[in-house]
């Protein structure tokens, strides 16, 4: 259970050497409707901490120069004000000794290096959550009774991807994960193998969800996304890369971008997160 002090705040503090991954919570967790506050090593985070403890989470890496994770979890904890505090642990490691000390200290939960927007998401959501209001920074909420029936209509994807063999692939996956989603029906995909083309489309209407590829014959980088966006900039738009550039998927999300999907790593599960999430978004669009 969340202290009272811990129920009332509304910000989250983020540590982390890597300014790529602090840039990426960050921007997560601002999504949530929570105020970030973030720190470049574990000195840093504890001084923050020392100073004003009036934090809904802590969100921190194992790793971190000048004082270790461990190290700042083990002086949290020995502090009654710092030790109510939810924290949420980050690493990139395979040492599980590591990972489990963690958790022995004080640690609520664990999000393995590299993660997907829905992970991160998913244990922000439980860790705040649970036992407490959520944030009072206004946000819309999504009906159970009616998120849990069927849409009368099928969801309809716009696919903008030129390579064949790709967007087969992404199809297939897409079809097969929205199969296992309750809250959806069917799902109708058309695909524009360019951005003028699926811009064309989008005017058209009714469209939910847009899958882009960033990297199309007639448009190339983030400005492909912001056309999109210019489209429709309540439209859900999930970004398909080619590599695992998290500097660039920080970007796009910063943009706008809803989640993105590595290609040639897209599997089942990861597409069920980015669709639900993705029509999630849809559904508090008063245009949905």
């Amino acid at each position: 259970m969340l202290s009272q002090q811990t129920q009332n705040t509304n910000r989250v503090l983020i540590a982390d050497d890597d300014p790529v991954i602090l840039d990426i919570v960050r921007t997560l967790v601002e999504r949530e409707g929570y105020e970030a506050v973030t720190a470049q090593n574990g000195r840093e985070a504890y001084r923050i901490l020392h100073k004003d403890a009036d934090f809904r989470a802590v969100i921190f890496d194992m790793v971190m120069p000048h004082l270790e994770g461990s190290d700042l979890l083990d002086q949290m904890q020995t502090e009654k004000r710092l030790s109510r505090i939810p924290v949420i642990i980050m690493s990139s490691s395979d040492d599980l000794k590591m990972i489990t000390k963690g958790i022995e200290i004080g640690a609520v939960a664990f999000v393995p290096k590299p993660f997907t927007p829905d992970q991160m998401r998913n244990v922000l959501r439980l860790v705040t959550l649970k036992g407490s209001e959520p944030p009072r920074v206004p946000r819309p909420s999504i009906d159970p009774q009616v998120s849990n029936k069927p849409i009368a209509k099928a969801l309809k994807v716009l696919l903008i991807e030129d390579n064949p063999g790709e967007a087969i692939v992404i199809e297939s996956i897409l079809l097969n994960a929205v199969a296992k989603i309750p809250q959806l029906s069917s799902v109708a995909i058309s695909r524009a193998e360019l951005l003028s083309g699926g811009i064309e489309r989008i005017q058209e209407g009714d469209i939910d969800i847009v899958f882009l590829d960033l990297s199309l014959p007639d448009s190339e980088g983030l400005d492909t996304l912001n056309r999109v966006l210019e489209q429709d900039p309540g439209i859900p738009v999930v970004v398909l890369t080619g590599t695992e550039d998290h500097t660039y998927a920080s970007q796009a999300m910063k943009l706008g971008a809803q989640d993105y999907l590595v290609k040639g790593k897209v599997d089942e599960p990861g597409m069920i997160r980015a669709v639900r999430y993705a029509f999630e978004v849809r559904q508090e669009s008063p245009r949905f």
